[in-house]
């Protein structure tokens, strides 16, 4: 296939008269000064239009005057590729290999291919005795088949709104579900949210109950953990543990070995493990029972929760 390269710019045509049409428009100023950037105007519904060409087509339709019918029903269209359009989309069973391209007004016919179309007000539709192979309507247009599942479209918007659709994978904001197309999305995450644990104070939805819990404490500002040194309430463990590690027990050193940790779980441990012995993980105190010490002396989960009173 011959390719005609634009010499102004990097863009090809496959015919002789498409580039030259295109260099015109785009690289060659062939209109008066005066008239290069006004707009033709049609003077029936005041709609602009940048060529004469697409004005005169316009007008057309207020005239009435369509040129183009459908040789199986009674609509009619102004530009022959809307009538191959409809034709391809509303008849796609029917057999064109019989029909003739052939306008009302002018009376010329065109072909292309095997597919012909017919207008029935010029012609009896038999374009000549010859037999040919049945051709369903629908190959009159290029059709974008999906690569998921083999169904054909017509253009390529309604291809990628089907692939969106239909085969796109999504992941469901709440539960982290990978779902197939947004449909089945929608779906998923109106049943999500049924089932979603929901905050009664500000409608916020959750996967399960314990974050639930854990959002409307702070929601509400109301905690269940109690510090017993200064009766301060909070929503959280951690922002208790914090609490404890800055105004109580200052730092998680071990007394015997003055070894630093990260937490008093970790402290615990260390002296556990390297110094033999069970004690409190806040104060260091030997103790057979951590658990009963800790609400008595350090911090308790309430049963009841409180105002929270505790800075985080």
């Amino acid at each position: 296939m011959v390719v005609h390269n634009c010499e102004q710019c990097s863009k090809k045509f496959t015919h002789k008269r498409y580039l030259t049409k295109h260099v015109a428009r785009m690289h060659t100023n062939r209109v008066e000064p005066e008239l290069s950037n006004r707009h033709l105007t049609c003077s029936l519904c005041d709609k602009t239009f940048p060529r004469l060409s697409h004005l005169q087509r316009h007008q057309l339709t207020h005239l009435g005057l369509r040129e183009w019918n459908c040789a199986f029903c009674q609509e009619k269209f102004v530009q022959k590729a809307h009538m191959i359009r409809h034709i391809a989309r509303k008849h796609p069973d029917e057999d064109s290999s019989s029909l003739n391209l052939k306008s009302e007004t002018n009376g010329k016919s065109t072909s292309s291919g095997n597919a012909i179309i017919n207008n029935p007000s010029t012609s009896t539709g038999i374009s000549s005795p010859t037999p040919q192979a049945s051709i369903p309507c629908s190959r009159l247009v290029k059709l974008f088949p999906c690569p998921h599942c083999g169904n054909s479209f017509y253009n390529s918007f309604d291809l990628n709104r089907h692939v969106e659709g239909v085969h796109a994978i999504f992941r469901c904001d709440r539960c982290k579900e990978t779902i197939e197309g947004r449909r089945a999305l929608l779906q998923h995450s109106m049943r999500c949210r049924e089932e979603a644990h929901v905050c009664a104070n500000c409608s916020a939805t959750f996967s399960n109950k314990s974050l639930l819990r854990s959002h409307e404490s702070s929601c509400n500002k109301l905690g269940s953990f109690l510090c017993i040194a200064c009766q301060s309430v909070f929503a959280q463990r951690i922002q208790l543990e914090r609490h404890l590690k800055k105004e109580h027990c200052h730092d998680w050193k071990c007394k015997n070995c003055e070894k630093g940790m990260k937490s008093a779980t970790e402290l615990k441990q260390h002296i556990k493990n390297e110094h033999s012995k069970d004690v409190c993980r806040y104060c260091q105190k030997e103790m057979n029972d951590d658990k009963a010490h800790v609400e008595k002396a350090h911090w308790k989960k309430l049963q009841s929760p409180k105002e929270i009173t505790g800075n985080k």
